[in-house]
């Protein structure tokens, strides 16, 4: 229980805090700076004789302090120190009006630690003020006994003092992390994994490269729910409350077109209409019998790009793109050709499964039509009919 001791637990608990503040893990980021704070007021009152934190009652701290721990009636593990609130006003009276906060101001700070700590109860609106009035005696104590910004807060350094700034640096750096350890694995040559294996039977090989290919699936989904989590935070503390209309005047581009990309779609993050760049793939049906696909070919849309300007949210990953959702809609009927750029539409719609003597048949029932090329979108039935030649009003029998 000495200076050094209780400087550095009061770093360690600081920077817990500000990591579970950029987490939105509210109860542990006032919980920690709380007990960050006492740490850091003793460690201050240490410096000057470490009698100053002995609580009147003690019977090990004060007989260790003139270096006769020997004497004392009590191991120093069963040392009485003074509590925070004694603490703050010893460290307030000796810093002579130096301190950035008031006792009434460390009050909110401890009844936020004390109702985690001894109820389970904490309101999470104070979450914000609470660490940004710990970081402010903090800074009072840190500057009172001389230790460096760098040493105390690390990888925080210059963003304590900006609890937005600060979360939006973590997501995006961590962000980056996800994703590069993501393609570092994904890049991984199959050989190197299974090398160990070559001797095994030929069912086992073909297992392990199945269990592969799903722990791969199922990594990139992990990036995807993380990049997607990480943007919501980075649009909350960018926008707040603003509304959507509000939103879109700040970032959207001058003529509504960003460079490189062909179309939008809603961000699956905040909802902006982000933009998004497609490829297509002619591939072969697997149709049983007749087909409404021409030439017995279908056109795959291959996601390749993305990026949303309100929350940053972006991939040039296609795999990861479709994780985010943006795969064919689920109410694809057939294509038809594009009246603005000759491509093959999409016709979407309703399904409806029906029983017949032949089995079941499936039919569609168009209700609008979209272009993933160009990105023409026609929900008007007189110009699906005129412009596209889809009748809403008759069903389609769909040959899959």
């Amino acid at each position: 229980m000495d200076f050094d001791a209780l400087k550095t637990s009061g770093s360690k608990f600081l920077r817990s805090a500000l990591t579970h503040w950029c987490n939105d893990f509210s109860v542990l980021t006032v919980l920690h700076a709380g007990i960050g704070c006492e740490h850091l007021l003793k460690a201050y009152l240490t410096s000057f004789n470490v009698l100053l934190i002995a609580d009147s009652r003690d019977r090990a701290l004060k007989y260790e302090a003139i270096g006769r721990g020997d004497a004392a009636p009590a191991p120093l593990t069963q040392a009485k120190t003074i509590g925070a609130a004694e603490a703050f006003v010893v460290a307030e009276r000796l810093m002579s009006g130096r301190m950035q906060i008031n006792m009434r101001e460390f009050e909110i700070v401890l009844s936020a630690r004390n109702g985690v700590a001894h109820s389970a109860y904490h309101d999470v609106t104070t979450t914000a003020n609470t660490l940004a009035l710990a970081v402010k005696l903090t800074e009072s104590l840190r500057t009172e006994m001389s230790i460096s910004s760098r040493e105390f807060w690390q990888e925080y350094e210059g963003l304590q003092g900006d609890l937005e700034l600060l979360r939006e640096s973590y997501i995006n750096r961590h962000t980056k992390g996800e994703t590069a350890h993501h393609n570092l694995r994904g890049n991984e040559p199959s050989e190197g994994k299974t090398s160990s294996r070559q001797s095994e039977s030929e069912v086992n090989a073909e297992a392990t490269t199945t269990m592969e290919l799903e722990s791969k699936a199922f990594a990139v989904a992990k990036v995807a729910s993380v990049k997607i989590a990480y943007a919501k935070r980075i649009y909350q503390a960018r926008h707040g409350k603003r509304s959507a209309a509000r939103v879109q005047a700040l970032v959207e581009p001058d003529n509504g077109e960003l460079e490189g990309f062909t179309t939008r779609r809603a961000c699956p993050s905040c909802g902006y209409q982000a933009f998004l760049t497609v490829k297509s793939e002619l591939r072969f049906c697997s149709c049983q019998g007749r087909c409404n696909h021409r030439d017995r070919q279908l056109e795959k849309i291959i996601p390749t790009r993305f990026q949303c300007l309100a929350c940053s949210l972006e991939s040039i990953e296609g795999e990861e793109i479709i994780a985010f959702g943006f795969t064919e809609p689920s109410d694809h009927l057939y294509y038809a050709d594009c009246s603005i750029c000759e491509a093959d539409a999409s016709v979407l719609g309703t399904h409806i499964t029906e029983q017949t003597q032949e089995g079941p048949i499936t039919y569609g029932y168009p209700e609008r039509i979209f272009c993933w090329e160009c990105g023409e979108h026609v929900q008007d039935p007189v110009r699906m009919n005129q412009e596209f030649r889809v009748d809403t009003k008759q069903r389609v029998n769909i040959f899959y």
